[in-house]
Order: C-alpha cells, then structure tokens, then sequence
C-alpha cells in the first residue's frame, strides 16, 4: 500500500477518555510527542527513520516502505525527506525534490507548489487509521517503556481509501502504541476488528521508528546545482515558467494535486513522454489544465 508522491513519472483525530485497564493517558498527548516537528526538536534526536508495513487479510505482509526525515541545512523546516520505496526513491532535499526510478534520477519540477507545501504532509506522521474519535482500551507501565491501545470506528474516507484491503463501515481499528517513558514510540501497530468483533482482529499495518543522533548519508549521491541546464514549462496563456536541473536528469512534475496534461509540441497533440525524455538546455514542456 503504498504512500505515492503526486509527479508525472513512468510509473484529526479526537480522543474520549474511557476507563479501560491501566492508567488514562491522553490519545492527543501521544500525538502531539510523536509528530515529526516534536520528534525532532528532543535533546538527542537529529533525524528518525520510520518503517511501515502493510499486511494482508491473512496476516502476511503485503507491503513495505520507510520515510526517513531530518531538518534541512538552513534550519528546521521545511523537512528534507527520503522515502524509499526500494523499486522507486524519493528525495526531497534542500529545496529540491528528486526520484529514482530503474538507474533514472528525475528532477520534480515544482510547478503548481512550493517545496514547503510538498514536505509539510510529512509534518503530523498522519495517516488515515489515525481519524476518528478514539477511546482508551488499556495501558501497561512496564520498567522502561509504556503500552496503551485505544479503539475508534472506522471512518467512511478511510473505507474508501483501504476498501481493496478488506475493510468497511462497521469495522473498528484497535491501535497499540509501544512507548519509552517520554511517551516516545518505538512502535505503533493497527489492528482491525471485522465488524467491531475483538475475535476477528487482524493486524493490518506497524510503523516502526528509529532515531539518530546525528544526521545519517541519506542523500548521498542526490544531485547538485553545481552544473545546471535550464527546463521550461509553457501554458495555454503562453506563460512560461524556467527551472534550473542538474545535467544528467530526467523531468517529473509534481502536479500538487491538478488535474494536467503535458505535451511535446506547442499544439498539444503529442504526450510528453517522460519516461525517455532527459533534460536538455532549452528543454520546453507545453501544459494544458484538463
């Protein structure tokens, strides 16, 4: 199940505290400590990797992929980002935004967004399990570490995004966060519960975390700005955007969401093909809004 970049490549919640077993610890607490702003602004911490792994209706695992986030060079925001898909890589870098796919690097130009409107959805660690009204199911206090699980119905936009996994209005999610004593996670596992029936629960997705004290070799070998071409955008109002991209790189668009067809000639009768297009000097790319 993957979690895809929106580019033109070849290829809220709310918590009730309910007496359950152990201790009442606030749901919005532990959200609030686990988003990447919070993870990042701890003594100790100079980036974190997290691992999510999807499985199946019988408990195999279906899919995996890991986000890796550190503060960028000038400060703190907005994020540098790998996500590594293993056949696909993403790397949000410095202001630019960059993917490998079968030994091709594309440059994503940034033509509907900013690179801050591209990093900033990984700002919570939000996914859609996470919605809904969450109540308190139990707690342990162990000597170095802390388990809570809470419960909440499943939300219809959530059914509608995992439906192809099984999973329909009526069922419930049990989420069971593994915590240090700074209310930190270490792991975060999502059960769902067919029909809200606690015999028929099956795990359907863990995210695992991983801090560093320092800063690790994520973007080794990510391109530079150092030997530059430039690549142009023109739209039916013949407005032209130019982008500088690194010699050597294919071209992907991050379409923020817009429904847009590119071309190859000024009359847009022939799909630009990104896929065998490098990036040449004068490199023009015709757009048109569908």
């Amino acid at each position: 199940m993957k979690k895809l970049f929106t580019v033109f490549l070849i290829l809220s919640a709310i918590v009730l505290s309910s007496c359950g077993k152990g201790a009442s610890i606030s749901y919005m607490n532990i959200k609030n400590t686990n988003e990447p702003q919070a993870l990042l602004l701890r003594d100790g911490v100079a980036a974190y990797k997290e691992t999510l792994t999807y499985f199946d209706a019988e408990g195999n695992k279906e899919y995996s992929y890991s986000v890796y986030i550190e503060p960028n060079a000038d400060g703190f925001k907005p994020f540098n980002v790998h996500e590594n898909h293993g056949d696909v890589q993403l790397y949000a870098v410095d202001g630019e935004i960059y993917s490998v796919e079968n030994g091709k690097i594309y440059s994503i130009l940034q033509a509907f967004g900013t690179y801050y409107d591209f990093t900033e959805k990984y700002s919570t660690g939000y996914i859609p399990f996470d919605n809904g009204i969450f109540y308190q199911l139990y707690s342990e206090t162990e000597k170095e570490s802390i388990t809570v699980a809470y419960f909440s119905e499943i939300l219809p936009a959530t059914v509608a995004k995992y439906s192809a996994m099984g999973i329909k209005l009526g069922d419930t999610v049990k989420v069971v966060y593994e915590l240090d004593l700074n209310s930190v996670a270490n792991k975060i596992t999502y059960f769902i519960r067919d029909g809200g029936n606690e015999a028929k629960e099956r795990k359907i997705l863990c995210r695992q975390f991983e801090y560093f004290g320092e800063k690790q070799c994520e973007f080794k070998g990510v391109p530079t700005l150092d030997n530059t071409i430039k690549v142009m955008i023109e739209y039916s109002d013949d407005h032209i955007q130019t982008f500088n991209v690194p010699v050597g790189t294919y071209i992907g668009i991050d379409t923020a969401g817009k429904d847009v067809a590119f071309y190859s000639d000024a009359e847009r009768t022939v799909p630009f093909d990104f896929s065998s297009a490098e990036a040449f000097d004068g490199m023009k790319i015709y757009a048109a809004e569908n």
